[in-house]
């Protein structure tokens, strides 16, 4: 049904009354009676303008009636509505059964966890009554499974996005790809190592058969947008990324798959998911093999089959331990990565983690499934760590592999938040205190702690178990025991030192659980389930009655006083005016980010990291100097771990400064605990290296709920928001695929630019990390073209010399666009008077170093290349140089990070310079700042968004794809269409550089058939018959005759296929590689066929010159 538009001989008037009608319901959330009003009016307008047409086709009451008056029938009329399945969801268990309004057998149910547990015997059904006294029986709860093939089918619909689907991702055909460096999950060696059903790598040459990857992510929300600490309902999404579509689009509304919304107000609980799993895992097992085979496509009109698999698992770290059937965090089996305990998260020695393997997991697993009773599963899964989860049930499922960290709730809602409102503390009612003190510092009392350390040393354990958890601590402490947890496991971790044997856990559960309520009297408890997860019972939801923190409301005033001196550019998410207060509410991720790698490190380095003097050491700010590098560290690892590309030597910098975070923060706060998200970014350089880039693969781009205009009870709601963004959804496919007449042209890209809301957001961590807009440069427009100031073109000039000499200086003209601005992807670079804030940049000199400047002019300039009658096309900056600091100022000062300097002099130098749009590098923070009364700086704070290699490697294939579609437009394109599937110039490239000319021209003749044999000469009249005269079978001599089948040569082709390893049935394949192109060459001098001293091939063999 998606290849074939709704709006088939349909009036231009009645197609428009349909859109504005859906658009205003689904897009503007307009009510049912509203839309109903709209669509009144816009009959009667449409009516009164075909009366006064003298040619219309139709009466004024034939086109009224050809528009209907319910919006439910326009919405049928438009087929918005999805295919889905449907499922009685038990209101206590969450086990599903399938439903039909007919079918209504089952009225209670009848699961039973474990063969000796009892039914759940839980109702299903639920009786209304209505006011005509008619009553009904009604499912308590409905959940909604969206078809997986039904939405294929809505994908692969659309042209461009299965030429798409449809691209080589095999990592020599990615063009502009290195070794070492990956900019996408595509590229990363776990994807491009990936087998498919067949044994055989999932990614392969492009063909009938289509392969597609995806993510699977789960999230909940508060259907009712209220922003209160804890949350009162809840519901989840479980949705689908297709990771073959480009970043750029990747997370757009119309190219998520949401699998179903999860009924609420209480989701399910631990191994429960599996009910609501098992419909998705299903239909992914029909999709992996044998596929869901589509009727057709527009690529493919007789049909295709789709093959596909979900290497990945995504979620917060509730969430992925759920769903993976891994215990929570808390637990003492806290990792699913490694074996480790509790007890052990202070062991940062990574690469000695004894790691879980897929086997072991698997079979713990079935262990569980197999118990006959909850509390054989409940005291498995505390020995183990392990549960039941459907996805094992898929065969290629790795739990220990495809299950990943989400950088956004690891590093931005945890890490950072974690160390700022807990270990330093900030609240803008508290006064500053010294850096000694934390929030999570707690006075243990003498008495007390005395009482436990006899009662540990005289083995009296039930005296033990009545100490607090910090006094436990303290203990440990002392003894320089390992710990971690809360006091549960403290206290098991002190008995088993002391013992030498193991303790069972659940002997010490109740009493460990009433002393552990007792330690947190003073804490105020938020539910919040993105709240810091450690092992002290503290959380940054929590509010703690203080009288002073670390960042109090002197040092927050500090920081908002900078935040107003502050330059940043447009794409960063800026923070709240007023940080630290109460009113201020919740920041976001993107917000937390921005807060912790700029504005503190700014206001701190300036605060705490001042030079040493040559008096007394000032221990306060020795200690402050000392807790500014612990942090400083962080915000390393963190901008490493969350760059858009990801080579070894990031991966190998990163591990050095969260090691080297992690170390000192233990040393400057000895009280502090590990938690687990810490924990787990030490797993993370294993996934950066396995799968590249996070921001590929993260969750910064939930789904965008469309929510109900009105208030719906829980029950309908998850349906009302699953049913309304399906519509939108494909409503918006819709204005993509469907040739509107041009007429409406300019209507439907009003809609289009209005209404549709991406995904991707144009400023924060996802604009950053994905490619939005991916222009690089300007075209030239002549008839707009200015004549540029004799400075400027000098420089121009200057620039032309040294790197187009080849251009004659004598043709170069003086004209240019002049700009205000230009966009390079989702960066805006703007000059100094239109937008200072996207002005301050840092860029490469020629000598190859990295400067400071602003920009005060933009132009777009054309020039000869060189080649024939074409032009290069250009952008071009002024820039005006910041001044270098005095010398004395620029060995040490408060901003000198890691060696290196970020602070200027706030002044320029005289004159100005011209640099290209691919050597301007990046934006940069500008804070005025004195190192001396006399002296006024400039901090330029770096923000790099790719790194140089990658910018070089994205303009190379910007050129190649501009060549490329230069070519498609060439007569010829027919004929090389077919060469460059078989052998790309990258590979072709690639073999000729290691050879000479002969044998490249050899190459150059198979490549493009032009290869010099009877059957090609004969076409020409330039031998008389085309047969073949070396083994005189009488066969043509073709290419595929001579390479593969000619008798005469039998010794040199089994040769050929002893150096490529295997037989070949196709002359493609053995030009797919450059190692058998190589072997293909070797083949062809040792025939003796067209000898070196044969000068004129085409000749063939009727010379030897």
């Amino acid at each position: 049904r998606h290849l074939i538009s709704p709006f088939q001989n349909w009036r231009n008037e009645t197609v428009i009354c349909y859109l504005i009608a859906c658009s205003s319901h689904l897009f503007l959330k307009t009510s049912l009676a509203g839309t109903e009003l709209i669509l009144s009016l816009l009959k009667n307008l449409v009516c009164q303008f075909e009366e006064k047409r003298p040619d219309a086709f139709l009466s004024p009451q034939a086109l009224q009636n050809s528009i209907p008056d319910k919006m439910e029938t326009i919405l049928a009329r438009m087929q918005l509505e999805p295919k889905t399945r449907r499922y009685l969801i038990c209101n206590s268990c969450f086990m599903t059964y399938p439903y039909t309004p007919e079918d209504k057998n089952v009225f209670k149910c009848l699961n039973k966890p474990t063969p000796s547990s009892f039914p759940c015997n839980a109702v299903l059904f639920k009786e209304v009554r209505y006011r005509s006294g008619r009553s009904d029986q009604l499912p308590v709860r409905l959940y909604l499974h969206h078809e997986l093939e039904e939405w294929l089918e809505q994908l692969y619909s659309r042209p461009e996005i299965e030429d798409l689907l449809d691209r080589d991702f095999r990592l020599d055909k990615l063009s502009g790809t290195s070794t070492n460096v990956v900019r996408d999950i595509c590229e990363s060696p776990e994807i491009q190592n990936f087998l498919g059903p067949d044994k055989k790598p999932f990614i392969r040459q492009p063909g009938q058969e289509g392969r597609i990857l995806f993510s699977l992510n789960m999230d909940g929300f508060n259907p009712f947008l209220n922003k209160e600490a804890g949350k009162k309902s809840s519901i989840g999404a479980i949705y689908l990324v297709c990771l073959f579509l480009p970043p750029d689009i990747r997370y757009n509304i119309e190219n998520m798959f949401l699998v179903g919304v999860i009924p609420g107000p209480k989701g399910p609980s631990k191994e429960q998911i599996n009910h609501i799993l098992k419909p998705l895992v299903d239909d992914l097992c029909i999709l992996w093999d044998p596929g869901y085979y589509l009727a057709a496509t527009p690529k493919y009109p007789a049909g295709r089959l789709i093959i596909g698999a979900v290497v990945i698992l995504v979620c917060d770290l509730l969430a992925s331990r759920q769903m993976s059937g891994c215990a929570s965090h808390s637990s003492n089996n806290f990792c699913s990565f490694c074996h480790l305990k509790s007890k052990d998260l202070g062991n940062f020695d990574f690469q000695n983690w004894p790691k879980r393997t897929m086997q072991q997991h698997i079979h713990l697993a079935e262990e569980w499934r197999s118990a006959n009773t909850e509390a054989d599963r409940k005291r498995m899964e505390s020995k183990n760590g392990i549960r039941w989860s459907e996805l094992l049930r898929l065969p290629y499922w790795d739990p220990t592999r495809f299950v990943v960290i989400d950088v956004m709730h690891s590093f931005f809602l945890n890490i950072l938040k974690y160390h700022v409102r807990d270990i330093w503390g900030m609240d803008a009612k508290a006064n500053d205190v010294d850096p000694y003190y934390s929030t999570l510092q707690k006075n243990y009392s003498h008495s007390r702690l005395n009482s436990a350390r006899d009662a540990l040393q005289s083995g009296n354990y039930s005296e033990l178990k009545k100490a607090r958890a910090v006094e436990l601590r303290q203990l440990c402490r002392e003894r320089n025991i390992p710990y971690g947890g809360r006091k549960q496991l403290i206290l098991a971790t002190l008995i088993q030192h002391i013992s030498g044997g193991d303790v069972d856990l659940d002997v010490l559960e109740d009493e460990g659980n009433e002393d552990d309520n007792e330690d947190d009297d003073d804490v105020e408890k938020d539910k919040d389930d993105n709240g810091p997860l450690d092992d002290d019972d503290t959380s940054s939801g929590r509010t703690q009655k203080r009288n002073g923190c670390i960042i109090g409301k002197q040092t927050l005033e500090e920081i908002r006083n900078d935040m107003a001196s502050m330059s940043l550019p447009t794409w960063v998410s800026l923070c709240p005016k007023r940080p630290g207060e109460s009113k201020t509410g919740k920041l976001s991720a993107d917000q937390w980010r921005t807060f912790c790698t700029i504005n503190l490190v700014v206001t701190l380095g300036r605060l705490w990291n001042q030079p040493r003097g040559d008096g007394p050491i000032d221990e306060v700010q020795e200690r402050k100097r000392a807790m500014f590098v612990n942090f400083m560290h962080l915000v390393s690892a963190v901008r490493l771990g969350t760059m858009r590309s990801m080579n070894p030597e990031r991966i190998k910098a990163y591990i050095y400064h969260m090691q080297s975070y992690l170390t000192t923060l233990r040393a400057l706060y000895p009280w502090t605990g590990i938690t687990p998200y810490q924990h787990l970014s030490l797993h993370l350089p294993d996934m950066l290296a396995r799968f590249g880039p996070s921001i590929a693969w993260s969750c910064w781009a939930n789904i965008q709920f469309t929510h109900p205009n009105r208030l719906y009870r829980i029950g309908d709601l998850e349906r009302t928001i699953f049913l309304t963004f399906c519509k939108a959804q494909i409503l918006r496919l819709l204005f993509h695929k469907t040739k509107f007449p041009a007429a409406m042209h300019p209507m439907i890209e009003k809609v289009k630019q209005h209404l549709f809301k991406s995904a991707v957001p144009d400023t924060g961590t996802l604009a950053e990390g994905l490619f939005v807009n991916p222009a690089c440069g300007q075209d030239f427009d002549r008839a707009k073209a200015t004549a540029l100031s004799p400075t400027w073109h000098s420089l121009l000039i200057e620039w032309v010399k040294h790197f187009a000499p080849y251009c004659d200086i004598a043709s170069l003209s003086s004209s240019a666009n002049i700009l205000k601005l230009v966009k390079r992807r989702d960066e805006t670079f703007s000059t100094y008077f239109h937008s200072s804030r996207n002005s301050m940049v840092y860029y490469r000199q020629l000598n190859g170093k990295r400067w400071p400047a602003r920009i005060v002019g933009i132009f777009v300039h054309q020039r000869p290349s060189g080649v024939g009658f074409s032009f290069t096309t250009e952008t071009f900056f002024i820039l005006e140089n910041f001044r270098a600091l005095p010398h004395p100022l620029q060995e040490q000062n408060a901003f000198t990070f890691e060696q290196n300097q970020y602070l200027f002099e706030n002044s320029f130098y005289n004159g100005q310079t011209i640099a290209s749009l691919q050597d301007v590098l990046y934006h940069f923070v500008s804070y005025p700042y004195w190192p001396t009364p006399d002296v006024e700086a400039l901090l330029a704070l770096p923000l790099p968004r790719l790194s140089i290699s990658a910018l070089r490697q994205d303009l190379k294939r910007e050129a190649r794809e501009k060549a490329y579609d230069l070519l498609k437009t060439s007569p010829r394109w027919a004929q090389f269409k077919e060469l460059e599937t078989a052998y790309d110039f990258h590979n072709f490239h690639k073999t000729v550089e290691k050879v000479d000319r002969h044998k490249a021209s050899i190459l150059v003749k198979i490549r493009t058939r032009h290869f010099p044999l009877n059957d090609y000469l004969y076409k020409r009249k330039l031998v008389p018959s085309n047969a073949c005269e070396q083994c005189r079978a009488g066969a043509r001599e073709t290419l595929r005759h001579y390479l593969l089948e000619c008798t005469a040569f039998n010794q040199q082709r089994n040769r050929l296929w002893t150096k490529t390893g295997q037989r070949h049935d196709f002359v493609e394949d053995l030009l797919a590689t450059p190692d058998r192109a190589t072997a293909l060459i070797e083949y062809v001098e040792e025939t003796g066929r067209f000898p070196r001293r044969q000068t004129n091939l085409l000749q063939g063999n009727n010379t030897n010159i």
